[in-house]
């Protein structure tokens, strides 16, 4: 009854999807090789030698934005970038006993080690913080991770150094070329907001240190959002609580139809002596990317060794619940619903900038994959695979540089322009050759369609409406 009572807590709360489900027992694999931010691994796609060979090297973040950025898009002209970066794994459990006896044998820092130009002036920038201001709990979190071994949840040096190239290169396109944030740059300009986690505060950090003009301590303002699906005081939604479990029932009916996969959990457990049933409910799939990414061998014991046949497994089933996933429509119907308050936090700010209105101009949400997914599904990216450690999602607004009281926007996910993937702007590509979407085409999307296949026309009645 307890765990249920916490279960209904959390689904109260606002939490992301499956958000119950990984609160299961925590996963032995995960607790022996620390919580890791890996680079460029996709939890929802195998790899291809292709990727593995570039992940072995360490990855490189994307350089796409400044593609079609440089181009001269007609007239018009940047005026604001509003960047919703997600960060990854917000998995978290209990100890088990396995856990207790890894925790005996945590793994140091590991001695691959990625470099990046600025990251020795980012630490001692970061143990410098006493000025910054953060709401809550996050002034007494770590500026940088610097821990000598590696804890649950915690980032690497190896996450810390891919954003500090993701934030050089949204500073190279943004500043260096668009002149978006002036040198004298002030608070106001930026709202930065962030979950209550290490990792989340720490990427954030690492993004603005190589973003911004000059770091500044006494300009940085993190506001703390407690939920993972950014809902802030518009949570309260029972129809997405609905959908979500209706989702994590087609899951579970999904993986226990797949013998082999069971087959899989249950040599796993074996071998690292805990039940099936806690290993299967902690997921290990992230993990196990977790030391593949840091190029650490999956743990052994008497018992035997995770292979890589038991990972490949757990990959193919995981692409067959996305498929699945699309076209049972649940976790879509959730996602519409989660992502409504923020997505209509961006539209309002949109709208107020192109009214003349001061805004600020650059947003950054440094949060989840359980944020960033149900963004792109509710968007209509239906060829976004689950997001990778560090995926980014960016939303610019621009105005035509003769007519200004017309403004577009547009739409990158991980450097790639997806504007005319989603689901408000997909026709208007084929009938125009503006080369972005039309700002009115996203806000009529968050005020008025995200709510009809509730067959209501606002947030509250979708979120209360029972379905038939």
């Amino acid at each position: 009854m307890k765990r249920r009572e916490k279960e209904r807590a959390g689904r109260e709360r606002g939490e992301g999807a499956f958000s119950q489900r990984r609160r299961a027992p925590f996963s032995p694999l995960r607790r022996a090789g620390g919580r890791w931010r890996c680079r460029g691994s996709l939890p929802g796609r195998p790899m291809d030698d292709r990727r593995e060979a570039e992940l072995r090297r360490g990855g490189r973040a994307s350089e796409r934005e400044s593609e079609p950025v440089s181009r001269s898009h007609g007239r018009l002209k940047l005026v604001r970038a509003p960047r919703r970066r997600q960060q990854q794994r917000a998995r978290k459990g209990r100890r088990s006993g396995w856990a207790e006896r890894a925790s005996e044998r945590r793994l140091r820092w590991l001695g691959r080690k990625p470099s990046h130009p600025q990251l020795e002036a980012f630490i001692s920038h970061m143990s410098k913080g006493s000025e910054t201001q953060m709401d809550g709990t996050l002034s007494s979190m770590p500026r940088y991770p610097s821990h000598s071994l590696c804890e649950m949840g915690e980032l690497t040096q190896t996450g810390i150094v891919q954003h500090l190239r993701n934030g050089q290169l949204l500073r190279n396109i943004y500043i260096k070329k668009h002149n978006l944030i002036p040198s004298d740059w002030t608070s106001k300009h930026l709202y930065l907001e962030t979950t209550g986690k290490s990792r989340t505060l720490q990427s954030g950090l690492a993004l603005l240190y190589s973003f911004l003009p000059e770091f500044d301590w006494k300009k940085i303002n993190f506001r703390h959002q407690w939920s993972t699906i950014f809902c802030s005081g518009s949570c309260d939604c029972p129809i997405r609580n609905h959908y979500l479990e209706e989702e994590q029932r087609r899951q579970y009916s999904l993986r226990v139809k797949n013998i082999h996969l069971e087959k899989t959990y249950a040599d796993m457990a074996k071998i690292v002596g805990i039940p099936t049933r806690q290993l299967r409910a902690s997921n290990p799939v992230d993990s196990m990317l977790c030391h593949f990414c840091h190029n650490v061998s999956f743990p052994c014991t008497k018992n035997g060794c995770i292979n890589l046949e038991h990972f490949k497994t757990i990959k193919t089933h995981q692409l067959e619940d996305e498929k699945e996933r699309q076209e049972k429509k649940y976790y879509y119907l959730y996602a519409l619903l989660a992502t409504h308050p923020i997505l209509n936090q961006t539209a309002n700010r949109m709208q107020r900038i192109a009214e003349g209105k001061r805004e600020e101009l650059f947003v950054l949400y440094s949060a989840h994959d359980v944020t960033l997914s149900p963004v792109l599904s509710a968007l209509g990216i239906t060829e976004a695979r689950f997001p990778r450690f560090a995926a980014r999602l960016v939303f610019e607004l621009w105005k035509d540089g003769k007519k200004y009281k017309e403004h577009f926007i547009r739409i990158l996910y991980n450097g790639v322009d997806v504007t005319f993937q989603t689901s408000f702007c997909r026709d208007y590509n084929k009938h125009y050759t503006k080369l972005m979407c039309p700002l009115e085409k996203f806000v009529r999307f968050v005020k008025q369609d995200m709510f009809s296949p509730f067959n209501s026309t606002n947030y509250y009645d979708a979120c209360h409406r029972r379905p038939f």
